[in-house]
């Protein structure tokens, strides 16, 4: 290596070492408790209190535990004293999987709020939005993991990991309130039976609920808190009348050789989709679903707290709905006209949560909500019953030495013979819960973090190197290096050879844009970028070329929005506003290539990618813009695959929606 590069290199690298022992280290986790061969550990979260205040100060030898009825001996004790613990410095975002990953630890509250956005709309938005603003603003602490989602999505769109901030200007936007119907809604508009419609609403918000309680209960043994906001829970069993009939549409007329006569209509398909949903509607036990709903929670111990909105009857049609499945509806006020249910009562009482009106007093309300899972102990024990047969445990904790009952968790689910023996047995090889592929595209997100001085990509293509420095919008606009800055950037292979170097500058707008030759045979696996400025000097390192192949390079991302054109970016988060363009440089001629878009997961998505083939020197590029109105928040993954003469391979790039 020349004697100049040598310098530079180490004289980047002395300072990268410096800026990260410089950082606060991160404190230790819980000691987690050691688990036996062939047994089954049950956490159990208690609340013993004495004059409305919890009891501290205790040891597990103050404690009864029985499972089934049967005496059990504690293990383990802990004191979790939530809202009292320092800030363990995590993320303000983390993926859904990271954030899954926190649920699992005691010292983490979760709390899950589900909005009801047709009834809010109703019963008037801005004074449960203030409410909300409340909540967050007032008992949200650093070890709460809090999400906001709607009957009208899906429970995969859960994202606890998300900054309050961003939950705020969300219910702040004014047209929030007002969503597109869902897919089946909109299928089912044309099919005219009109009074089914409160059956498939409360399909989609029984669904929601059940896949929420089915995903925390699978990652969580502690107290989790939903926030159901609605006019009410259907409770009605399968429908003993027969389904109503699709009204019949008139013929449709038309110019046919010169002459108006009828067209055939093709509604076979349409008349056969209508008549199945209305028997599957009808056929369904809205009764036997709250139930399970409500077992369900208990086992995963999981809290609901219910806040019913008072709905305004407006016709004699909006009334039958209304009242269609609820257990009963007191009638506020002459002639207001409004109703309230009911019906989510038993939800709060059966999973020891509380319900509340949402005409009431909210701001008691929510603290009641976090009142219930502050400060408490955490018990251990290992099942005594150790008949692995899958089915529902009941637990009570007593407190000594008079023995009265104390709040604490209700049930659990035994494991199966099979669960428990692929804890037992000899630990194969650890497979991922997504493609390794998908799993290292994802790393590249982690470098998106609020501390960031600026953010890099290098997209590497044959024999050369596009880098693009960005700094983040907000230091921009608070005039951040708003006088420019000049960059050193060096490439290293991964031997630590210097492959290529470059200077430049950025601008005033926080953006750089570097081209960088490549020299020497090895590719670059790690990119040095100094910044100097106003008397300062920064290094920054990032990874580079981890998805290399010999058909296409690494794609450059532009960002697009209603106020601007396409732009390249460095950090690859963006808002459901935006649209994104990728453009992937070929190296040699393609006979076929397709590009799909995937989840985090690796799923494949309904989301079409279409492709468009630019010439250009060499063998051209591969252009695709992605409008992200249609995705929900979380992370995905662009995968390109392409072919020539025979040999495939795939490019993988991460985004995170927001």
């Amino acid at each position: 290596m020349p004697g100049g590069r040598r310098l530079i290199l180490g004289v980047m690298v002395a300072g990268l070492t410096l800026a990260l022992q410089a950082q606060q280290q991160a404190p230790a986790p819980g000691k987690p408790p050691v688990f036996r061969t062939g047994a089954h550990f049950v956490s159990v979260d208690a609340y013993p209190t004495r004059d409305g205040r919890i009891i501290e100060g205790l040891t597990k030898d103050d404690f009864d535990v029985y499972e089934d009825g049967k005496h059990q001996q504690i293990d383990t004790l802990e004191w979790v004293a939530n809202g009292q613990l320092p800030d363990d410095d995590r993320p303000t975002y983390m993926s859904s999987r990271e954030a899954l990953e926190l649920a699992a630890d005691s010292k983490y509250r979760v709390f899950i709020f589900v909005l009801d956005r047709e009834a809010l709309e109703l019963f008037g938005w801005p004074a449960m939005r203030d409410a909300l603003h409340g909540f967050f603003e007032t008992h949200v602490t650093p070890r709460d993991l809090v999400d906001l989602i709607t009957t009208d999505g899906s429970w995969r769109d859960l994202a606890l990991g998300r900054r309050v901030s961003a939950i705020e200007a969300e219910i702040d936007n004014p047209e929030w309130i007002n969503p597109k119907p869902p897919e089946q809604t909109i299928a089912t508009a044309g099919c005219g039976f009109e009074m089914l419609r409160g059956r498939l609403r409360a399909d989609q918000t029984y669904s929601m609920l059940e896949g929420l309680v089915s995903l925390v209960g699978n990652v969580r043994q502690e107290r989790t808190s939903i926030v159901l906001i609605s006019n009410g829970l259907l409770r009605v069993p399968a429908s003993r009348s027969s389904p109503p009939r699709r009204m019949t549409l008139p013929p449709k007329m038309g110019i046919v050789n010169g002459k108006i006569q009828r067209i055939p209509r093709d509604t076979d398909a349409r008349d056969t989709y209508c008549q199945n949903e209305a028997y599957r509607l009808s056929d369904m036990d809205f009764d036997k679903r709250y139930g399970e709903l409500t077992r369900a929670a208990r086992v995963a111990n999981i809290a609901f707290y219910p806040i019913t909105v008072s709905i305004p009857i407006l016709n004699p049609v909006q009334q039958a709905m209304a009242q269609n499945g609820q257990e009963r509806l007191a009638r506020l006020g002459e002639p207001a006209g409004y109703f309230r249910s009911d019906s989510m009562v038993p939800l709060a009482k059966d999973t020891d949560g509380v319900a509340f009106y949402a005409d009431g007093d909210l701001k008691s309300g929510f603290n009641r909500i976090v009142e219930d899972v502050g400060p408490h102990y955490l018990l251990g024990y290992y099942t005594t019953n150790t008949k692995w047969d899958g089915k529902v445990r009941t637990i009570s904790v007593r407190l000594k030495p008079q023995g009265d009952a104390i709040r604490a968790r209700k049930q659990y689910r035994a494991p199966t013979k099979e669960e428990i023996e692929s804890l037992s047995g000899p630990r194969a090889a650890v497979i991922g819960a997504r493609p390794a592929a998908v799993a290292d595209a994802l790393m590249g997100l982690s470098a998106i973090r609020p501390s960031a001085q600026f953010f890099t990509y290098g997209a590497v293509s044959g024999q050369a190197m596009t880098v693009m420095i960005e700094v983040p919008s907000e230091a921009v606009d608070a005039g951040r290096w708003s006088n420019g800055a000049t960059l050193e950037v060096l490439a290293d292979s991964a031997g630590g050879e210097t492959v290529g170097m470059a200077h430049g500058r950025l601008g005033p707008n926080g953006r750089a844009l570097l081209n960088l030759p490549l020299e020497g045979r090895d590719p670059p696996s790690k990119l040095f970028v100094r910044l100097r400025a106003e008397g300062e000097a920064i290094t920054e390192s990032v990874a580079v070329g981890r998805n290399m192949s010999k058909l296409a390079g690494d794609p450059l991302v532009y960002r697009s929005s209603p106020k601007g054109l396409a732009i390249p970016v460095a950090v690859f988060q963006f808002t459901r506003e935006e649209r994104v363009k990728f453009d992937w440089p070929l190296l040699t001629k393609i006979d076929r290539y397709e590009a799909r878009l995937l989840d985090q997961f690796g799923h494949p998505l309904k989301t079409k990618i279409g492709l468009q083939h630019q010439e250009a020197a060499g063998a051209g590029h591969l252009v695709t813009e992605i409008t992200l109105a249609p995705l929900g928040r979380g992370d995905y993954v662009v995968d390109l695959g392409v072919e020539s003469n025979g040999t495939a391979d795939h490019k993988l790039t991460a985004f995170r929606v927001r």
